[in-house]
């Protein structure tokens, strides 16, 4: 479920990143620009998932500033809660994406990806810098390491 949502998360960046289009990377005489939209997704039950419901909600707040020269920085705030048979699981997650004017097709991302609590106890985190392609959905990582596995949604929230 979380890595369901983590893809969504990250295909709803990117898609809103483009209907923002990239023409906010033009440049701009006056100079900085901030702008703040939010999203919010829920309680929904996915009962599709699991062999149990699970309650989901999504918040995300999105900050972008364009700057004199084009270069756009987004900075991101996503949160994921999802609760079931007694337990509840938490994904709070910021970033930032940087984006060069001369080149809207190669982000770089950084931040925290993935902090996910149960129960109130941290149990996956993942942070760093990657790099990002909105057109194909590629990320790269410069400094590959060694990678935790996303835990499961209905492994960590059965009853």
């Amino acid at each position: 479920m979380f890595n369901r949502f983590r893809t969504l998360a990250l295909a709803l960046v990117v898609a809103l990143a483009l209907s923002a289009g990239l023409g906010n990377a033009a440049a701009k005489a006056d100079g900085p620009t901030t702008t703040t939209d939010t999203l919010h997704l829920g309680h929904f039950a996915d009962t599709d998932t699991c062999s149990f419901p699970i309650t989901t909600t999504v918040d995300r707040a999105r900050t972008t500033t364009t700057f004199d020269n084009g270069d756009v920085k987004r900075h991101v705030d996503l949160t994921v809660v999802q609760t079931a048979n007694g337990h509840t699981a938490v994904e709070t997650d910021a970033w930032n994406v940087f984006i060069d004017h001369a080149d809207p097709a190669a982000w770089t991302l950084t931040g925290r990806f993935g902090q996910l609590f149960l129960d109130g106890r941290l149990i996956y985190l993942q942070s760093g810098l990657i790099g990002g392609d909105p057109f194909t959905g590629v990320l790269t990582d410069p400094h590959p390491g060694p990678a935790g596995t996303y835990p499961d949604s209905c492994t960590i929230l059965a009853p």
